[in-house]
C-alpha cells in the first residue's frame, strides 16, 4: 500500500543515506518490563548482537525513529552564550535518539569531527552530533565542535557539539532539511525503538 509507494517515489529523492536494501522493524517496549534505563538499553544492545550475528546483515542500528517515515520531533534549543533575540525567535532542533553504529549503517558521512561512539554511555559527558543545516542555521561563522547547546527544557543537560554529519531527509520532499541534532542512545533511552 502506502509504504510501497512511498519507497518508490524516494528511488528517486537524495535521501541523505542510503535505504538500498535496509529493512526497518520498529517495537515500543512495555514499561512493566523494562522500568529502567538499563533494561531498556540491555535489549537495545542484545537485539543489535544478534543481529550483526546473521551473517546476511551488513550493519545494525537503533534510533527513536525510522528515518523519512517518521515525524522527528523538535525541540527548544539553548545555545551557550548566545541569547535568543525574543521568545519568538527561540531556537530549535530536530531531536534524533540514535546508537553510535546509525551513521555507518546508514552511510550518513560525518564531515567534521567524530560520529558517537560506545563511550559516549550513561554517566559519560553528554554528547551531540549536528547536521550542516544545523551548522548553516546557528553556527554560521564559528566552529561547531566543542560549541555546547542544550535541547529541551532548561533541566536538560548542556550537550558538547563533537561531530557534523550530512544532512539527511528529515522534512516534507522538496524542502530543506530540518537543523538536526542526534544524541547518543545510552544517554537518552527511549521505549520507542526501530532496529
Amino acid at each position: 500500500g502506502l509504504t510501497v509507494r512511498m519507497a518508490l517515489a524516494f528511488r528517486h529523492l537524495d535521501l541523505g543515506f542510503d535505504f538500498r536494501d535496509l529493512l526497518t522493524l520498529k517495537t515500543e517496549l512495555p514499561a512493566a518490563r523494562y522500568a529502567s534505563e538499563q533494561q531498556i538499553l540491555a535489549f537495545a544492545e542484545q537485539v543489535e548482537a544478534r543481529l550483526r550475528a546473521v551473517p546476511e546483515v551488513r550493519g545494525v542500528a537503533v534510533a527513536a525513529a525510522r528515518p523519512v517515515l517518521e515525524d522527528v520531533p523538535t525541540e527548544a534549543l539553548a545555545l551557550e552564550g548566545v541569547e535568543p533575540p525574543s521568545p519568538e525567535a527561540q531556537p530549535w532542533a530536530a531531536r534524533s535518539v540514535v546508537s553510535p553504529t546509525f551513521f555507518a549503517t546508514l552511510g550518513i558521512p560525518i564531515l567534521e569531527g567524530r560520529s558517537l561512539a560506545a563511550e559516549d554511555a550513561s554517566g559519560a559527558d553528554p554528547v551531540v552530533v549536528v547536521s550542516q543545516g544545523f551548522v548553516r542555521r546557528y553556527f554560521p561563522t564559528s566552529p561547531p565542535l566543542g560549541r555546547r547547546l542544550r535541547l529541551g527544557p532548561v533541566t536538560a543537560p548542556w550537550r558538547t557539539v563533537v561531530g557534523v554529519a550530512a544532512d539527511v531527509m528529515n522534512s516534507e520532499p522538496g524542502e530543506p532539511p530540518l537543523p538536526q541534532a542526534y544524541v547518543p542512545l545510552a544517554q537518552q533511552p527511549v521505549r520507542s525503538l526501530t532496529v
